[in-house]
């Protein structure tokens, strides 16, 4: 019973933006296929699908910070629906040019909507924090933030897989649904209630105000340069894995294997998130984090000398209850320990910033040093480096557990 009762009583307005969370990434077919639409229907070289890739990354983490910027000094029930207006309008303006034959302007369109797709991450992560009614259930929340996001992603890539063939439709159909959501958002999100404080806090403030301001910058610092290096290892991993996958089974059995592995990935997520929240809820997000970077550092000692295929769907098993206990953690923990209302947005911003960062470089770092040290021994560096990140996550001091 405990299981069903883990995400009630969180609040209207928080199952409103996750509702919203989940249909943005459910109708973003454009995100989950931009590789292909450049490299099949647009026919780009490997290197300017790169270079557009890449450049793609910089605009949304410019996105971010600019996001997380006007949603300190705007209403971000407002701010939001404007984002994603402004993404529907170019995807239909792709539209447009589709008609007319004029479908190598995509690239400029992908590129023009990828602020826009940036800076409804900080906002979202904000809006999360603003409307769980309970500050303490901030883990709960993020947990289902978390499980909405994947059902999300996972529901959107089958039907943008169907939907490939027709690029007309992909952008008009994303471009329609996103619009649909933000007028959901603008209709039935209500009005942010002011939190209660404890008196505690409330004294500290009048004696010391500028403290928290001052402790806050220092943990967002060390916190985002831990996230940094823990998406490094994520995104480290998932550009490792494929790789040594083809180098054991060939490139189409490999490629199969590592699908299944996928697979196993969202369906882990899905079935598991819920459970891994109610058994690690009253842990607290530190040590919650810590006991991830086990289940990371098992995982990689595994994937270093396994070579059964079914073993490695196996261990990505395991590994995902460690991207589970990372994701619901992580943003808990920030906003429960440094975030405030007149600057979570930025906060979120620059923590999500840093995590792109730490993405975009694990595999140029990955792949250059793959050559001089063979898979085995890259797995065991990443064993190392969540060892440390194990470490470091206890460090950090928690400010409220669940109850």
């Amino acid at each position: 019973m405990k299981l069903f009762s883990l995400y009630r009583g969180l609040g209207r307005g928080f199952y409103i933006v996750s509702s919203a969370r989940a249909i943005n990434r459910f109708a973003d077919f454009v995100e989950v296929t931009i590789v292909l639409i450049l490299s099949v229907k647009l026919s780009l070289p490997p290197e300017r699908v790169g270079m557009i890739t890449s450049l793609v990354f910089v605009l949304r983490f410019l996105g971010q910070l600019l996001g997380g910027f006007l949603s300190d000094k705007v209403e971000r029930r407002r701010l939001l629906p404007i984002m994603q207006i402004a993404i529907s309008v170019t995807y239909l303006f792709a539209c447009l040019l589709i008609m007319r034959g004029f479908s190598d302007y995509i690239v400029a369109i992908i590129l023009v909507s990828s602020p826009f797709r940036g800076a409804t991450a900080p906002i979202t992560n904000a809006m999360t924090t603003d409307y769980i009614e309970n500050p303490l259930r901030l883990v709960d929340g993020f947990s289902f933030l978390y499980l909405c996001t994947n059902v999300g992603v996972a529901l959107g890539s089958v039907v943008a897989g169907f939907l490939f063939s027709n690029l007309l439709l992909l952008f008009f159909l994303s471009g329609v649904l996103i619009a649909l959501c933000a007028v959901m958002v603008i209709l039935f999100i209500p009005p942010k209630t002011a939190k209660n404080i404890t008196r505690e806090e409330e004294t500290k403030r009048e004696k010391n105000p500028r403290t928290g301001d001052i402790t806050a910058i220092l943990l967002l610092s060390l916190f985002s340069l831990f996230h940094l290096a823990s998406n490094f290892f994520y995104n480290g991993t998932t550009f490792l894995l494929p790789l040594e996958l083809s180098e054991l089974f060939g490139g189409d059995r490999g490629a199969r294997i590592y699908s299944l592995a996928t697979s196993a990935n969202a369906l882990t997520v899905i079935l598991l998130t819920s459970f891994v929240t109610l058994l690690t809820r009253r842990l607290g997000a530190n040590f919650s984090m810590a006991i991830a970077q086990c289940f990371y550092i098992l995982s990689s000692l595994l994937f270093s000398f396994i070579s059964h295929s079914y073993l490695f769907i196996g261990v990505m098993c395991l590994w995902t209850i460690g991207e589970i206990l990372m994701a619901t953690n992580t943003s808990s923990y920030l906003n429960n320990n440094i975030a405030s209302d007149c600057n979570r947005g930025i906060y979120n911003a620059i923590f999500l910033g840093f995590g792109s960062l730490g993405s975009s470089i694990a595999p140029l770092a990955i792949g250059a040093i793959l050559p001089y040290c063979g898979f085995s021994r890259v797995w065991l560096l990443l064993a190392l480096l969540s060892l440390i990140l194990g470490l470091w996550a206890l460090l950090f001091r928690e400010k409220n557990t669940n109850k």
